[in-house]
């Protein structure tokens, strides 16, 4: 039972340890979606006014996702935050 215990608080403890460490993939990933809506930005103004209207919608879900990415990185919903930069980075890079 000591043996057990002993194991459990080993656990706990290395998932307590961890968890901070998953945190700081969000600010990288964050920064890389920011990194790529300040680079389709000038190009979203150019095509036809379908091309535009498809791009401009682009780069504003890119931009919400960051906003709702770092909220969730704030509230400590890592894997939500992370989930959300990578997606808004996706859309960033979609822009022509």
């Amino acid at each position: 039972m000591k043996t057990l215990t002993v194991a459990l608080a080993a656990l706990v403890a290395v998932a307590l340890a961890a968890g901070p460490a998953f945190a700081f993939g969000c600010p990288k990933l964050v920064a890389a979606a920011n990194e790529a809506i300040a680079k389709a930005e000038p190009m979203a103004g150019s095509g036809d006014d379908r091309q535009k209207a498809r791009n401009a919608g682009f780069v504003q879900e890119a931009k919400d996702l960051v906003k709702g990415a770092e909220a969730d990185h704030a509230g400590g919903r890592h894997g939500r935050s992370e989930a959300k930069a990578k997606a808004a980075k996706f859309l960033a890079e979609q822009v022509k």
